[in-house]
């Protein structure tokens, strides 16, 4: 009777439906709509408002976490742990795309070793007869994914997945495509509207590269996601942009459009999952009070598998 009473008050003290739950959704961010967005809205005003401090809802409405997402992130780290010989395969504390790079190995084990290494000198001739593990080489390599900072890399990689959306009409591989779409998105809003792992210095890169992508936009009308793109692609630019442009013409010419789809998601798992291992106890924290995120949960499942923490 006693633990009865106990119950009892628990209940009306801590009420079931007091308790916020995580919704099941992806919070989505992407830089293309919000440009798109802001220059309906007048980008003048909207430059204002991010001087002063005024914050909007982000244009691009959240999704469901489908069951495709779940599979895949789950299916890329059990890959990953199983394939790794030591600990330090596992290693998140530092990102150089390393999942991404093992991923070209696995999947084009069966080619032939290119006989030359994609640099700045390689030739036309040499270039057009590359194969496919030499092309995704080679995006890897003009991503500099390896030593780039990882916002930067982040802002790349959206845009490069962006791109290939637009371009990419086969939709050959329409799972991995929306999976990818959404956690570039997710990854994106957790960079830019949480400021997770985001340094003063980045947050100014971040604006600066904002609006290399805003400026090729014509402003004297309208303009639609494909049109936009094209805009973007017409344009010189260098830094990052420039980059993302370079990334994206190389994962073109790749003729598997799953394979192309396939490195691009393994590259976003392997961002989330970096995430969620160096956001740290406080970020965590924070986003259970207010219901959850599927980054903290990534975060079980790291431990759950026991990746290095």
């Amino acid at each position: 009777m006693r633990i009865t009473g106990i119950l009892e008050m628990r209940k009306h003290l801590h009420p079931e439906s007091s308790r916020i739950e995580w919704s099941g959704e992806l919070q989505q961010y992407n830089m293309i709509d919000e440009c798109i967005h802001e220059k309906k809205a007048g980008r003048q005003l909207g430059r204002v408002m991010r001087l002063v401090g005024i914050g909007r809802a982000c244009s691009t409405k959240p999704v469901k976490v489908s069951t495709d997402v779940k599979r895949l992130i789950l299916d890329k780290m059990l890959k990953i742990w199983a394939t790794s010989t030591s600990a330090n395969k596992l290693d998140l504390t530092r990102f150089h795309g390393e999942w991404a790079q093992r991923w070209v190995k696995r999947y084009y084990h069966h080619e032939a070793p290119p006989p030359f290494e994609f640099t700045a000198g390689t030739s036309d001739e040499e270039q057009a007869s590359a194969s496919p593990s030499a092309r995704a080489q080679r995006a890897l390599w003009i991503s500099r994914i390896q030593d780039l900072g990882f916002v930067a890399s982040v802002f790349i990689w959206h845009l490069v997945t962006d791109i290939c959306l637009e371009a990419d009409s086969t939709r050959v591989a329409e799972k991995l495509t929306n999976s990818s779409w959404e956690l570039s998105n997710y990854v994106m809003y957790l960079v830019v509207k949480c400021k997770a792992m985001v340094s003063k210095y980045e947050r100014d890169s971040l604006s600066y590269s904002r609006e290399q992508v805003m400026w090729p936009v014509i402003l004297d009308r309208p303009v639609d996601r494909s049109e936009f793109v094209e805009n973007l692609l017409s344009a010189r630019h260098h830094d990052v942009l420039g980059d993302a442009i370079d990334v994206s013409s190389e994962l073109l010419k790749m003729e598997e459009a799953a394979a192309r789809w396939d490195l691009i998601s393994t590259v976003w798992v392997e961002m989330i999952c970096y995430m969620a291992h160096n956001c740290g106890v406080a970020f965590h924290a924070k986003q259970l009070c207010a219901g959850g995120e599927l980054v903290t949960h990534v975060k079980m499942l790291l431990m759950i598998l026991r990746f290095p923490v």
